[in-house]
């Protein structure tokens, strides 16, 4: 048996592989999601300024999620409140709470307001993946 070259072995898997990355390159593009579809929310991160009782302890985070769904709840242009549910705390000392039912973009507006309304809160914010848009 002969050694194959290492020349003609590269050649090889490059003229395999270039229907491949031809099929890649004619695919289409995903389409964009419809900007004017209303984004839908049910994760958010508040982040508890230093000091305070929600950032030392991540069980005063519910006792405090619940303050604020009453007082979303209490409002007249706002439905129902809504059920605010923390998950965890995050390595950045961060905490992650859900919202039932799943809140539009003017609840979102409303939750979040209310939350950096409060001295306690350093930042609140939705949580959602970050991409980069084509």
């Amino acid at each position: 048996m002969r050694p194959i070259s290492i020349g003609y072995a590269v050649l090889a898997v490059m003229v395999l592989c270039t229907p491949v990355a031809a099929l890649m390159a004619s695919r289409a593009p995903d389409a964009p999601a419809p900007q004017n579809e209303p984004a839908m929310q049910q994760r958010f991160i508040v982040k508890y300024r230093a000091g305070t009782a929600p950032a030392r302890d991540p069980h005063a985070v519910q006792a405090h999620l619940d303050q604020i769904a009453g007082e979303l709840g209490g409002k007249a242009a706002a439905p129902a409140s809504p059920k605010l549910s923390w998950l965890r705390r995050l390595a950045v000392g961060a905490d992650v709470f859900s919202v039932d039912p799943t809140l539009d973009a003017a609840g979102t507006r409303r939750l979040v307001e209310a939350l950096q309304a409060d001295p306690d809160v350093d930042y609140a914010e939705p949580d959602g993946v970050m991409t980069i848009q084509r």
